[in-house]
């Protein structure tokens, strides 16, 4: 464990406790601006335009990226995920990993399961993903926004399917991952309206700012309550009614990424017709993911090496960025 880290370990538990508990934003904020400002900065050459781009996610919540993956990398992907093993992840929460989960192929699907997950070994093995999520004009970008280097904590790649079915993902919540974080979002099918386009309500990852779009247009609106656990408690009706003219649907080809604050309001949407195939990354000040002890003793059972991941020769960046999910 690097120095700044072994600092934090003793705090590790109370701060992911403090983090969970926390609703007020401001709080959030100043307790995160305050962890940040103890972790380092990794030294690697920053690509122009990190500095515009974090400006950019700050203000709104949201920054298009775009084209992040070319066609070969694309195909060597979904080549590795071919066989790869699923498992039915629509009513499973964070702690889901930590049990017994029925996998299957993406050929033998039940006909019940409308969001399957790949495991994450075989995510893992996707050598252009993990190349992407260590890209300089990405970590930039979120270094930017953080105040320092960030922890890639998770990855994830996962299918949505059409169908009716009631699943968290796909209402309008907040993410706490930690008291600041950021995400990448990359499409590894062409996303249209029918494919389930993903939705983000701009200006609700930072109170001033909501507050700001409300006084611009003249509304009353319970504040707090926008900003209550992870705001599930809000009805989409409700929601689109006051904040319908900031809701931003993504649509974009195979290849297409945003980088996203999601302690703002956002959700998938239920695909129409076409099936959604995405691939996330979740960036952190800290590695509060590993706060439980045996959360972290079952991650670091599961890793591999950076040889099983496709980068037999990681750059320094990279063996930092992914120093929890790869040895």
């Amino acid at each position: 464990m690097l120095e700044f880290e072994s600092e934090f370990t003793g705090l590790m538990k109370a701060l992911w406790q403090l983090n969970k508990g926390t609703s007020n934003p401001y709080a959030r904020r100043e307790i995160g601006k305050s962890v940040t400002r103890a972790v380092p900065r990794f030294d690697f050459e920053r690509p122009a335009g990190a500095a515009a781009a974090a400006t950019e996610l700050q203000r709104q919540g949201y920054h298009v990226l775009g084209s992040c993956l070319d066609a070969a990398a694309l195909a060597a992907v979904r080549a590795q995920l071919e066989n790869g093993r699923l498992y039915d992840s629509q009513s499973l929460n964070y702690q889901s990993e930590l049990v017994e989960k029925k996998l299957f192929r993406l050929r033998e699907r039940p006909a019940t399961v409308f969001l399957a997950n790949y495991e994450f070994e075989d995510v893992a093995r996707c050598a252009p993903l993990l190349r992407l999520a260590c890209s300089p004009r990405v970590v930039a970008t979120v270094e930017a926004y953080l105040g320092c280097t960030p922890t890639v904590s998770a990855f994830a790649v996962w299918h949505s399917f059409p169908g009716q079915v009631d699943a968290p993902a796909e209402v309008f919540h907040r993410d706490r991952d930690d008291f600041s974080f950021v995400k990448l979002f990359v499409y590894l099918t062409d996303v249209d309206e029918q494919a389930g386009p993903h939705e983000f309500i701009r200006f609700s990852h930072d109170a001033d700012a909501l507050q700001g779009y409300f006084q611009s247009t003249g509304a009353r609106v319970d504040l707090p309550r926008l900003f209550e656990g992870n705001s599930r408690n809000l009805s989409t009706p409700d929601l689109l009614a006051r904040l319908g003219p900031i809701v931003v649907r993504t649509t974009g080809p195979a290849g297409f990424g945003f980088l996203e604050d999601t302690y703002g309001l956002h959700r998938g949407t239920r695909p129409g017709a076409t099936t959604r195939l995405i691939f996330s990354v979740t960036y952190t000040g800290l590695p509060l993911r590993y706060a439980n002890d045996n959360d972290r003793a079952y991650e670091l059972s599961r890793r591999l090496s950076f040889a099983d991941a496709g980068m037999s020769e990681p750059t320094a960046l990279e063996r930092y960025l992914l120093r929890y999910l790869l040895r």
